[in-house]
Parts: C-alpha cells; sequence; structure tokens
C-alpha cells in the first residue's frame, strides 16, 4: 500500500479485501446511526500486512459531531465510551492522559484541546468526602519536540517512573485514508502510539514496552495525504494499473490536506472526545455529579 497511507486499522483492512487471514478477528456493525468496527490482530504476519502492531483497534463512524443533534451525541458518547471500556485497567491506580501534539497548529491540535476538557481528580482524592466516587485521573501536555527538544516517550517515560500510573491514555491526531472519514471516525486501541506518525514525522512510541504500563492510543483523523487524496481519487475512476504504478513515481509524499473548516472540525471532535474519556473514566459519576467537580 505504498500508494495509501492510513492510521486507522478499519481502512487498512478495507484495501486488504480479505477477510481470512491468521490471527485477525474483525466484527462490523451498526448501533443506531454509527457503524462501529471491531478489529483484533494477533499474528505478526497479518499485522504486518495491516501496517499495525499486534492488539485490539476499535473505530466508531459517524456523522459530522459539530452538527450532530443532542441526542445523536449521547448515543457517541454512550457507545464510544462503552467500547474504549472494554480496553481500560479495572481496579484503583492512576489513569495518565498525555494530549500530543501542537496546540498552535490546528490540525496537530487534538491531543492538547482534548485534554483541556478532561475531568482531573487525583489531587483531590482523599480531600474532599465527594470524591470517594472519582477515578483518580490526571494530565500531561508535553508539546511537540520542535519545541522542548525532548522525546514525548522521554517525558512520559519520566513522569510514570514518578507517579506509577496504572495506564496511560494518549490522545494525538490522525491521518485518514480517505477524507469521509476526517473529523467523522473514532480511533481506540492497546497498542499504543508513535508521535507524529500520522503526518510522516515519527518519534519515539509510546507504548507498554517504553512505558512499562498499558498504553492505549486515542485518535480522529484531522489529515490525508496528498498522495493518498490523489491515488484515491484517480482509484475510482481510472481503475488502471498504470495510473496506480505512476503514483509511485512521486517521492514527495509529506504533503498532507484539511478541510478549510478545520477549526470548527476541531473544536467539536475535541470537546465530544473529552466527553467520552471522562464518561469512560469516571462511570460512578450522573452528570448532575460530574458538573459539580468541573
Amino acid at each position: 500500500m505504498q500508494n495509501f497511507h492510513t492510521d486507522l486499522a478499519l481502512e487498512a483492512g478495507e484495501r486488504l479485501q480479505q477477510t481470512e487471514l491468521p490471527g485477525l478477528v474483525s466484527e462490523n456493525y451498526r448501533k443506531g446511526a454509527l457503524q462501529i468496527s471491531e478489529i483484533s490482530l494477533f499474528s505478526k504476519e497479518t499485522a504486518a500486512l495491516f501496517g499495525k502492531e499486534c492488539g485490539r483497534y476499535y473505530t466508531v463512524e459517524c456523522g459530522e459531531m459539530r452538527f450532530m443533534e443532542e441526542a445523536e451525541k449521547e448515543e457517541l458518547i454512550s457507545e464510544s465510551a462503552a467500547l474504549l471500556s472494554k480496553l481500560l485497567e479495572k481496579g484503583s491506580g492512576t489513569t495518565l492522559i498525555i494530549g500530543l501534539g501542537n496546540r498552535d497548529m490546528t490540525p496537530d491540535a487534538l491531543g492538547p484541546k482534548t485534554a483541556d476538557k478532561i475531568l482531573v481528580t487525583r489531587h483531590l482524592l482523599g480531600l474532599l468526602p465527594e470524591a470517594e466516587k472519582l477515578q483518580s485521573v490526571c494530565i500531561l501536555e508535553p508539546k511537540v519536540t520542535g519545541i522542548t527538544g525532548i522525546e514525548s516517550a522521554d517525558i512520559a517515560a519520566a513522569l510514570a517512573g514518578k507517579i506509577k500510573p496504572k495506564q496511560i491514555i494518549v490522545i494525538d491526531a490522525l491521518a485518514a485514508g480517505e477524507e469521509k472519514r476526517i473529523g467523522r471516525s473514532i480511533q481506540f486501541s492497546d497498542t499504543g502510539i508513535t508521535p507524529g506518525s500520522g503526518i510522516g514525522n515519527k518519534r519515539l512510541a509510546l507504548n507498554k514496552e517504553s512505558l512499562g504500563v498499558p498504553v492505549i492510543a486515542v485518535g480522529i483523523p484531522m489529515v490525508i495525504y496528498a498522495k493518498t487524496l490523489a491515488f484515491s481519487m484517480l482509484e475510482k475512476v481510472f481503475p488502471d494499473e498504470k495510473i496506480k504504478e505512476s503514483l509511485q513515481m512521486i517521492e514527495n509524499d509529506g504533503l498532507v490536506v484539511t478541510p478549510k473548516e478545520i477549526d470548527a472540525i476541531m473544536e467539536s471532535c475535541a470537546d465530544t472526545l473529552a466527553k467520552i474519556l471522562n464518561r469512560a473514566l469516571q462511570p460512578n459519576l450522573s452528570k448532575e455529579e460530574f458538573e459539580q467537580f468541573q
């Protein structure tokens, strides 16, 4: 898939057009207006075909979040939180949420903007009687290596060694393989993440091997490679192998494209994603109780 880059396991699977592969378990189903995909990769060979690591990948496809009615938004939050909960560690302990990305670059600001809206509770436990229902949550915004000069994985490892969380949730913007999924799909996985991989700027990975605790990756596609976009469009109109082969001659595939409404899309996605995370991490709180802690 040299001409086609995607961070979504769902899209990688669609390109393979094979449902029977060793170590692959997949299920696709609808929940109301949502299309949900659950993919589990147990074989390294099959995972390599997907261009992914072995693990579980859950994807929720929806409409444009900023235009959803309240009932539609509630359905998205509820179903997504239930999927995320399947990946979370049970029992006591702190969850560290890391918002990756550059908040000054809109398509890359999903991590920081989502982290801004997370209910932080670690400092409240033991201080307030009302806090007994809360799960311990804290956040980190490491910015990007180009600003700090420090790898995000190194910052995360240092902090994890100090506070010893039971799990880490990493939020980052992703790259889609098709423009229709930008801002309209959410992926959860238990494989960790490589910062900047969505825009071809790979850094050190944040995963269980590097951080010593389970790492859950959460992301929404915000960009698409120009080369991938061109390939997808030509493929639909001209199913000629020569045209596909000609694209491989294009060496510069670092150009990415994002919608002109990305500012509004980003704000809506960050707000929705934060509500999903809060719902999954604080299952004992009612809506009324949640508002008291905000």
